[in-house]
């Protein structure tokens, strides 16, 4: 099995299994989503699961997202994740 393989079959069980949904799996670290990757694909090489992930990263499958010094990544293959998280809304009152 080749890489591309690799990355597809990771791509269409985190869709299948429902990895966009962002109020469960919202900013995961890198450890949760190398776990995942490994039970997928059965392969326990670092490099390999790391080329696989940076795959997907680079192809704009994850989303990048830091915050102070720790990198937190969120599956988001749709470009869902801006129009799902909250603005801040203020309200003025003028009494």
């Amino acid at each position: 099995m080749n890489i591309d393989e690799m990355v597809s079959y990771c791509s269409i069980y985190f869709k299948h299994h429902k990895y966009t949904d962002f109020n469960k799996y919202n900013l995961e670290k890198y450890s949760f989503w190398s776990s995942k990757i490994k039970y997928i694909i059965n392969v326990y090489e670092p490099l390999t699961i790391r080329k696989i992930f940076n795959i997907m990263v680079f192809s704009k499958q994850f989303k990048k997202i830091k915050i102070k010094k720790s990198t937190f990544y969120i599956f988001d293959p749709f470009n869902m994740y801006e129009t799902h998280t909250q603005k801040k809304i203020y309200h003025v009152n003028w009494n």
